[in-house]
């Protein structure tokens, strides 16, 4: 069964407006974070749409939070032995905990996660049936997310005695999970340590033989560049690193927000930190909390944030499309920007306007008045091809 939760469930959203009012925090999960050398200086709020996220006095220069890496759930060794793929890792690291229920030193962040059946999961586009999917009206999109539900059932059918729980692991780590750097599970801490070690010790060697320093042996610095070339290779690593971030998963997304996630070696912590001013609200008391999903510099398109978190943002900035020009892809960003080209303009455009013309006549309208979890799918395809037309627009 779902744990029950102390507030209703914070799911990845879109940013919230500007207007906000500070909600009752949850005592359990605030407790815990606190217990384990948390700094929250953040606060839970709602918008006037009902949409829950952070806030903070913009007044307050200092950073958004910073959550203890003991906090924080990334795939432990057996899962990574066990999947191939960085979020089939730690989705069945989360599936071991949720099967330990209230055992597991994560319960009180577990709890506060929504349940198996909330309403905040059924947008994740790995979970559409055919049906759903072909309301996108774009063969390369449908693809893709037919993908990402077949990797979603191959990891359910690995965990088949406990299926109903691997499907909620699943989207649980799929519409939270954030990429690093997280610490790497305490390795960049250790070979930070060590290197340090055996620098000091380094320089207390020639105190050995000061009164004959050719018998020094030459050896002696061997365990610095071998600590440094473990620290070079754990910082280096291309391994993606993904985590479910307490606290700070509640903040909701924003393209080129100015907030970005930094690991604080120090505090062997993850911290949220505003570059720049905060965003005010009406009445300059406080502001909401949002962040680039994709981080600052890289951002995320339209496809990722439906396909893996369940929601389209407005007017992304960073979206882009991928568009069949003879049986070349072609991807097309914003402000008319074409950013792989192997076909002419003429071609690229002639493709671009027959998919739009197709977008702009879809006609299907919803007969599942008595299904939410349809309506939202149907009401997020809409919202995802009303997206594309306006980046297709911008390009023709």
């Amino acid at each position: 069964m779902a744990p029950s939760h102390l507030l209703p469930a914070f799911s990845a959203r879109p940013f919230a407006s500007t207007s906000a009012l500070v909600q009752p925090q949850p005592s359990s999960l605030t407790s815990w974070l606190e217990q384990n050398k948390a700094i929250i200086p953040s606060q839970i709020g709602q918008d006037k749409n009902g949409l829950r996220g952070l806030v903070m006095d913009p007044s307050d220069d200092s950073f958004i939070c910073r959550i203890p890496r003991s906090c924080i759930i990334v795939a432990d060794p057996s899962s990574k032995n066990m999947y191939n793929r960085p979020i089939d890792a730690l989705a069945g690291t989360l599936l071991n905990e949720l099967s330990l229920g209230k055992y597991s030193v994560y319960h009180p962040y577990i709890q506060h996660l929504p349940s198996a059946n909330d309403l905040s999961l059924a947008g994740i586009g790995c979970t559409w049936t055919d049906h759903q999917l072909q309301r996108l009206q774009h063969e390369p999109t449908i693809e893709h997310f037919a993908k990402l539900r077949s990797q979603r059932q191959d990891f359910v059918q690995k965990n088949d005695s406990s299926r109903e729980l691997a499907g909620w692991a699943y989207d649980l780590a799929s519409s939270r999970a954030l990429q690093g750097p997280f610490g790497r599970g305490g390795k960049v801490r250790a070979a930070t340590v060590g290197t340090a070690f055996a620098f000091a010790m380094a320089l207390l060697t020639p105190l050995l033989y000061i009164h004959n320093l050719a018998a020094m042996p030459f050896d002696s610095a061997l365990p610095v560049l071998t600590s440094a070339a473990v620290l070079v290779n754990t910082i280096v690593s291309e391994e993606p690193e993904l985590a479910m971030l307490p606290w700070i998963d509640i903040a909701n997304h924003k393209s080129k927000s100015r907030l970005f996630l930094e690991y604080g070696l120090f505090h062997d912590g993850i911290v949220l930190k505003r570059d720049g001013e905060a965003e005010f609200n009406e009445d300059q008391s406080f502001s909401f909390i949002n962040f680039d999903y994709g981080g600052a510099s890289k951002g995320v398109n339209s496809d990722k944030l439906l396909g893996e978190y369940g929601f389209v943002e407005e007017n992304n900035p960073n979206d882009a499309m991928d568009i069949l020009v003879g049986k070349k892809l072609v991807t097309i960003g914003r402000r008319g920007q074409v950013l792989t080209a192997q076909s002419s303009l003429k071609d690229i455009k002639d493709a671009a306007k027959k998919v739009r013309d197709g977008l702009l006549d879809t006609k299907e309208v919803c007969n599942s008045s008595n299904d939410p979890v349809d309506i939202q799918r149907y009401v997020l395809a809409a919202q995802w091809r009303q997206e594309k037309i306006r980046l297709l627009n911008e390009f023709l």
